[in-house]
């Protein structure tokens, strides 16, 4: 019976798939790559610095690329041995207390006009005119009153929206404008990717959870061995040095 090789197409002999030069050479291929393998496995095993991953680089398990501060391989989902980062990698509280600086300046500006230009229309629209007749001075008085409350309320939920939405959306994709700014990032503490939305979200709502207790949850980086912050630790991410 003659068959032909799935590989190549020659003609061969029996019911193998393969022909007797298309195995050696796939044998050849596995032994070369097997070796590869061998090589970078042996490469990652060599006792890294203190504090350093044992194999920063590359996942001793497939060989690929993995981040320095995965604990998971993204390729095989092979748990990294000893990945742990430098205590220089991770962002200090000074570098993020002055991204912090930058980013409410940045909030007083995005958010603040548009808050007070809105306070503003609606304070005027709801103040009463002065041909309108009122029973009693009284009842002009309350209608005024009326009037300045609603311009604040507005303004006050017109800046906190846009506060909310800046560094959700800001930390969501990496870091806000202030942490670009100080050459630091948010990243997921598992994989190296960004945190998302929701994460983000949640880690802002924890943040100002963490401020109101004199601001334990923030300060909690500077004893934590990954300088994580309560809002950090909720969200399951961590804040590091740009490469």
């Amino acid at each position: 019976m003659i068959t032909r090789c799935i590989r190549c197409g020659n003609p061969n002999q029996g019911v193998a798939q393969l022909c007797d030069s298309c195995v050696s050479e796939k044998r050849a291929d596995e032994e070369a790559r097997a070796q590869r393998l061998a090589e970078r496995a042996a490469e990652s095993q060599a006792a890294p610095p203190e504090g350093f991953a044992a194999s920063p680089g590359i996942c001793p398990n497939c060989g690929n690329s993995v981040s320095r501060v995965a604990n998971f391989c993204a390729w095989c989902r092979h748990k990294l041995r000893a990945v742990r980062m430098a205590e220089s990698d991770y962002a200090g509280f000074f570098q993020r207390f002055l991204a912090r600086f930058v980013d409410d300046f940045i909030v007083g500006i995005v958010a603040g006009i548009p808050a007070i230009v809105l306070a503003v229309v609606v304070g005027v629209t709801a103040y009463p005119a002065d041909d309108e007749v009122f029973r009693s001075q009284q009842a002009l008085t309350a209608a005024q009153d009326d009037a300045i409350r609603a311009a604040v309320v507005v303004g006050i939920l017109v800046y906190a929206l846009i506060a909310i939405l800046y560094h959700t959306i800001g930390n969501a994709g990496g870091g806000t404008w202030g942490k670009g700014a100080l050459g630091i990032r948010v990243r997921d503490a598992d994989d190296d990717k960004t945190i998302g939305f929701w994460r983000s979200l949640l880690r802002f709502v924890v943040s100002m959870i963490g401020a109101n207790f004199f601001y334990l949850g923030w300060l909690w980086m500077i004893w934590d061995d990954k300088h994580q912050t309560w809002h950090d630790k909720a969200a399951g991410s961590i804040v590091v040095r740009k490469d």
